[in-house]
């Protein structure tokens, strides 16, 4: 997702920086990492404080406060998205054509 982000224009080594140091923020291990990744590419901060059923429940952020998040921001994710699946796709694609021995 990080690598993914630079061709979109956002902001991959942020991206990257985030989730080296926010990918624990969070108390599903799989969710935090591209949550984090998410967040740094963004330029926004997820998480934090949650109301659930009128009690405040404390939680860590993920990401740096540098703008406030916007609409817009549900169409870049969904283009990240979308460009990390497909970066992927090539990469597995590389990798089994590679150990069938049909590219050199």
């Amino acid at each position: 997702m990080c690598v993914a982000a630079f061709p979109l224009g956002l902001d991959g080594r942020r991206a990257f920086a985030t989730v080296m140091r926010d990918h624990a923020n969070h108390l599903s291990p799989n969710c935090a990492w591209s949550e984090a990744a998410a967040a740094g590419a963004l330029g926004v901060q997820l998480g934090g404080d949650h109301e659930y059923f009128g009690q405040t429940v404390h939680k860590p952020t993920i990401g740096d406060d540098i703008r406030p998040p916007e609409g817009e921001d549900i169409r870049r994710m969904n283009r990240l998205m979308f460009a990390t699946a497909g970066l992927m796709l090539a990469i597995i694609a590389g990798v089994c054509l590679l150990s069938k021995g049909i590219m050199p």
